[in-house]
């Protein structure tokens, strides 16, 4: 009878141990879950922040190449208009030579 008491206290000690490294183990297993719940979100907000940098990276190249095209398309207006007015002194000029050889030759 005393051994088989004693065989009931080491199977009751045996299950608590058990049950007590199963809860360990829970408690482990939950720690580690709520740890990569943390990396994922950290991983989601720095893929966010990336896209948003991204965002302002695209709109401040887009805004930039506009600039750059209007500043061209000013800068060729600019360049034709001195060109026309170019060629009207030239016009003028060469009217004005010609006018200055008529009153030379009378």
């Amino acid at each position: 009878k005393a051994l088989e008491r004693e065989r009931e206290e080491l199977n009751e000690k045996e299950a608590k141990q058990k049950q007590q490294l199963q809860e360990e183990q829970k408690q482990e297993a939950a720690r580690l879950a709520a740890e990569a719940d943390a990396q994922r979100e950290e991983i989601e907000r720095r893929r966010q922040e990336l896209q948003n940098l991204e965002a302002a990276r695209d709109d401040i190249l887009a805004r930039k190449m506009e600039e750059e095209r209007r500043f061209t398309s000013e800068l060729q207006k600019w360049a034709e208009q001195q060109q026309e007015e170019l060629r009207k002194h030239r016009e003028e000029l060469h009217a004005l030579e010609a006018e200055r050889e008529e009153m030379l030759k009378k």
